[in-house]
């Protein structure tokens, strides 16, 4: 997002996201970071929260309030690299190769993100992360597969599939 002090701040914020994930699933910490948001089906909290900002930008550019409307359009517009908004609104319609029109449109910043982010995982990603997924419905009990695997095992093979 912005440069500087809060985009380092925000790298920290998803390192310790990833690391909490990790910590709550009884993942090593050598799992794959591409399996985390697939395995709690969610973004990635860097793509979470720029999707967010360009949601909240578009809610300001069709604001009620004709001063909160002037200075989203003045600062989307005219600030550019100039205003912390101009530069995040330029950096996301970068990263999610979209463009102003989509940025206006009320659905398709998270459309386009989602897609984007879904189409970065590989199938054996997803595999890998699906099946991941029904270990942990086997560790905990929600889904039962009688006489074939001990707890162990199935640790053993999400511990597996994590760094796999």
């Amino acid at each position: 997002m912005n440069y500087g002090t809060s985009c380092v701040q925000l790298a920290e914020l998803c390192t310790k996201w990833r690391k909490s994930v990790r910590r709550l699933l009884n993942l090593p910490l050598q799992t794959h970071c591409y399996q985390l948001p697939l395995l709690c089906h969610c973004l990635p909290v860097f793509d979470e929260i720029c999707g967010r900002a360009m949601n909240f930008v578009r809610s300001c550019l069709h604001h009620e309030s004709n001063i909160v409307r002037s200075v989203a359009w003045y600062s989307v517009l005219h600030g550019h690299y100039r205003s912390p908004t101009g530069r995040n609104v330029l950096f996301c319609l970068g990263r999610y190769n979209c463009t102003f029109n989509d940025l206006l449109s009320y659905h398709s910043i998270n459309h386009i993100i989602s897609q984007l982010v879904s189409a970065s995982h590989t199938e054996v990603q997803r595999a890998i992360a699906s099946l991941s997924s029904e270990c942990f419905l086997l560790c905990d009990g929600s889904l039962h597969l009688p006489g074939c695997f001990s707890h162990t095992d199935i640790n053993d093979i999400i511990m597996d599939l994590s760094v796999t």
